[in-house]
Order: C-alpha cells, then sequence, then structure tokens
C-alpha cells in the first residue's frame, strides 16, 4: 500500500510530493519494511514511480538504491574484487588511476547520481586537458567493471556506463629507426657500459618488450638451438619493488630464434659477467638476470627511459621511445620480405592482424613492390615464349 503526501518545498508552488511504500514485516528483522521516495512536481508523478517500484517487486526486478559515495564503491571494488582478479602491475595501475583521477571527480557523489551525460563531460574535459585517447580508454574500462559492479551489489538499479563510449583511439605514425641509424646507435653504445649495450643489441635484434628484456635470466637462452625463452616480464611496483609476472597473454609466453651474431655477443657477455663475480668470489648462474649492472641483479625498468634519452642524444641519432626499438626490429623485418605471421609471433601479438594493423605503412610499402614483381615475373616469361 502508498501513501501519498505533500511536503513544503522552496519552489513556486511551495511543495512537493513524496510516497512511501509499506512492503509489510521483513522476516529476518522483525521490522516494519517501507520505501520512501520525494521531489515530485505532482501526485500523478508520484503514483506513477509507486506503481513502478510495485510492478518492480512483483517481478523481483527491484533494486533499492544505496545512498552510497562513488568513492566507497570504487575503493572497496579495488580491494575485494581487482586485488584478486589482477596481476599486481595492473592492480597498481588501476590504484593510480583511481586515486589520481576518479576519486578527485566522482568520490563525492552518490552512484545513483552518476549519470552517462556526467561521463561524457569529463572524457571532453580530459581531451582538453591533453590526455591520449588511450588513456582514457584505460580509465573508461575502470569505469565500466566499477559501474557493472555497483549493480551486482544492488548499489544501483542501471549500469551508468551502459550508454557511454571512450573517445576512439587515433592510430598514430609508429616512429622507427632505419638500419643505418641502428649500426650507428650500437656502434656508439659499444663504448658504454657492457650491460646498457646487450640491452640495446638484445631489443633492436629481437623485438622484446622492455619488461620481457630484463626480466631475462641466463637459463631462458638455449646457445645449442638458438633460442630465447620469454616467460615473465619484470616490473616495479611501489611498495613491492621489483616483480617478475607471466606475460599479459598466452601469446606473450614464446620462443623466438636467434642468429650467431647474436649467441656470439650473449656469449662474450656472459664470459664478462662470469669473470665480474669470480672477483667477489660469486658464480655465474641461469637464475642471474642477463641484464645486470653487476653480478645478477636486474636494472629497475623506470630507469631505463632517461637512460635511453641520454645514449640517444650521445650516438647522434634521432629521438624516439625505448619501445620505439621494438617498433624498428618488426619494421626492418617486413620491410625485407619476412612473413607478417613470422613477425607477429616474435612479437608476442595474439594475432597476425594486430601486427598487420600496427605496421599497414609497411605492407602497403610492401604492395608496391610486390606488383612491380609480379608485373615484372609476367612480363619475363612472355618475352621468352
Amino acid at each position: 500500500m502508498a501513501y501519498f503526501r505533500k511536503i513544503q518545498a522552496k519552489n513556486k508552488k511551495g511543495y512537493t510530493w513524496s510516497f512511501t511504500l509499506d512492503l509489510g514485516i521483513d522476516p529476518e528483522t522483525g521490522k516494519r519494511k517501507q520505501i520512501t521516495r520525494r521531489g515530485f512536481d505532482s501526485k500523478k508523478e508520484a503514483e506513477l514511480a509507486a506503481n513502478q517500484i510495485t510492478l518492480d517487486i512483483e517481478n523481483k526486478s527491484f533494486v533499492n538504491e544505496k545512498d552510497v559515495h562513488f568513492k566507497d564503491l570504487i575503493q572497496d571494488y579495488l580491494e575485494l574484487i581487482a586485488k584478486q582478479s589482477v596481476k599486481p602491475s595492473t592492480f597498481y595501475g588501476y590504484t593510480t588511476v583511481v586515486n589520481k583521477r576518479l576519486i578527485p571527480k566522482f568520490g563525492h557523489i552518490k552512484v545513483k547520481k552518476i549519470n552517462p551525460k556526467l561521463i561524457s563531460s569529463y572524457y571532453n574535459d580530459l581531451l582538453k586537458e591533453g590526455l591520449t585517447e588511450e588513456y582514457i580508454q584505460y580509465i573508461h574500462a575502470i569505469l565500466k567493471t566499477a559501474s557493472q559492479t555497483a549493480v551486482d551489489w544492488k548499489y544501483i538499479k542501471n549500469d551508468f556506463m551502459s550508454n557511454v563510449k571512450a573517445p576512439r583511439r587515433k592510430k598514430n605514425e609508429v616512429e622507427t629507426w632505419s638500419i643505418e641509424e641502428c649500426i650507428k646507435f650500437l656502434k656508439r653504445m659499444k663504448e658504454q657500459q657492457d650491460h646498457i649495450f646487450i640491452l640495446y643489441y638484445l631489443a633492436i635484434y629481437t623485438g622484446m618488450r622492455r619488461g620481457e628484456l630484463l626480466g631475462l635470466k641466463w637459463g631462458a637462452i638455449d646457445f645449442d638451438k638458438r633460442r630465447i625463452h620469454i616467460t615473465h616480464s619484470l616490473y616495479y611496483i611501489a611498495g613491492q619493488g621489483l616483480v617478475l609476472q607471466d606475460p599479459k597473454t598466452a601469446s606473450g609466453k614464446r620462443n623466438i630464434s636467434i642468429t650467431d651474431d647474436v649467441i656470439a655477443e650473449l656469449q662474450a657477455y656472459k664470459v664478462k659477467k662470469q669473470e665480474q663475480l669470480l672477483k667477489v668470489g660469486l658464480k655465474l648462474n641461469k637464475d642471474h638476470f642477463i641484464i645486470s649492472a653487476f653480478g645478477g641483479e636486474p636494472l629497475n625498468p623506470n630507469t631505463i627511459h632517461k637512460q635511453f634519452l641520454y645514449d640517444i642524444k650521445l650516438a647522434g641519432v634521432k629521438r624516439i621511445r625505448f619501445h620505439d626499438l621494438r617498433h624498428t626490429h618488426a619494421t626492418i623485418m617486413l620491410e625485407i620480405g619476412e612473413n607478417s605471421k613470422v613477425v607477429s609471433e616474435r612479437l608476442g601479438h595474439s594475432n597476425v592482424s594486430i601486427t598487420l594493423d600496427k605496421y599497414s605503412h609497411v605492407s602497403s610499402n610492401l604492395q608496391d613492390s610486390s606488383a612491380e614483381n609480379f608485373s615484372y615475373a609476367l612480363q619475363k616469361t612472355r618475352s621468352q615464349q
């Protein structure tokens, strides 16, 4: 049964309408169950709302939305769900975004008051601030999971992210070095510390990611079969330090072939590391990290960016990111005619379409040369007949 009443208010009418639904006695608590809603402009509007709630209760689809603030929802989601379901590095990324971006913006707002327009306006503000579409998509993914959690926990009835679209990611041109620039850079790096040279050398010759390179141990190198077994990545997580994690996807765990040149560089480097350790009475073993300033201790991934920028300037080559060494490896392989499937497997992409999409500028150039080769082959055959 519903009870309707007028309530004094500071509007033109001087009042609004409210209603209370009496749902009887709660068998678990022994207390009377009631639902009250306020702020309706007319009695008819209040009646329609009361009828809808009554219908939802009968259909067992009613959710009595809670007065929970976004800050409490997102912190509970991080602690109770994300922490147990994602990798430590991912959880650290989530926590950073939540504390830096989401709580300052939405923390004081009740979850039931958040709507698609509010989120979309926020995305526009972030774009104006200069944030990338990729970063906003990352925020979008966290908000979607948080919203669904609020629905699952019956804080709200409707998912406030269901009609929100993140800005589409722009396709940026891949920055790479030419073969000549790679040679010039590595030649200059030969004069640097051994572990710095081998880091760059492997990055260019294998296309491995920064974390994969830094997480590489001597036991991962099969010198006889000329293979590198990639099974982990190294991350730095605040409060935990350096952490080894499994790859994000199944394709990230892979074996890649290396040439005799790479084998020779690794063996020469290994001898130097063994001599280094022997001086302090230690022996190099398979569990020591390859990229190590001393012995077998790993490098902090966060230090690589500044080191790389310094070394680029030292070598006098075009400025790119460390990750672009990976793009350089892939681009050169495709330009010399390597099969895209092979390149995809070396990079650890989940499917070849990712490779083809990312390096479409290369495949476009290869189409031109392929067309020329095809035409030349037919003309040559015709002339011989």
